[in-house]
């Protein structure tokens, strides 16, 4: 599923019951503004045999304006006001974006894979440290060795902040205790 602007971009396969391959269908419509919120897409055929089945349905997100929307590639971290992205080269020259995980009750942290679902290759937190130093904190964690480049965006602010691992070396545990100082937005 894939939005832009106010146009819903729905791709599906679906494989005929009478035995005849599966086809790709991409279906575009364009639709109003919509508040925040969730909502649910539906494909339907439209007509023939199968009138009114639904063959796929899927959630899409409707952020409020100033804040995160999550997507396969961007992880919204507390109540979507942080968004992180992530894009990668390996050692043959292959280039990517990372993939956000958000694992179950976490609003606080995520994860990125870039070469399979079953292998996280990034782990990216931001806590709140205002009651401390007056600042956001981010904390970067990886087992990889590719070149990559993380950037996180404020999203009430603006401001951003990006955090690289250069190709063929271990990456460090990325500790940023200054990282965004709008506590108060």
């Amino acid at each position: 599923i894939g939005v832009t602007g106010n146009v819903v971009t729905l791709q599906y396969s679906s494989a005929c019951p009478t035995g005849i391959s599966p086809a790709v269908f991409e279906i575009e419509r364009e639709v109003p503004p919509l508040p925040a919120g969730t909502y649910e897409l539906r494909a339907t055929d439209s007509g023939g045999g199968f009138s009114g089945l639904a063959y796929v349905r899927a959630n899409v997100t409707v952020a409020p304006p100033g804040s995160c929307a999550p997507t396969d590639t961007t992880l919204c971290l507390h109540d979507r006001r942080f968004a992180v992205t992530a894009t990668w080269r390996d050692f043959a020259g292959h280039t990517g974006v990372g993939h956000a995980l958000v694992p179950p009750g976490s609003d606080g942290s995520g994860l990125f894979w870039f070469f399979g679902a079953e292998n996280a290759e990034l782990t990216v937190k931001v806590l709140d440290g205002c009651a401390v130093n007056q600042h956001w904190w981010v904390f970067l964690a990886s087992g990889s060795s590719v070149d990559y480049e993380v950037t996180v965006t404020d999203t009430r602010s603006g401001a951003q902040r990006k955090y690289t691992n250069p190709l063929g070396v271990q990456a460090p545990l990325a500790t940023d205790l200054e990282a965004f100082a709008a506590c108060t937005e």
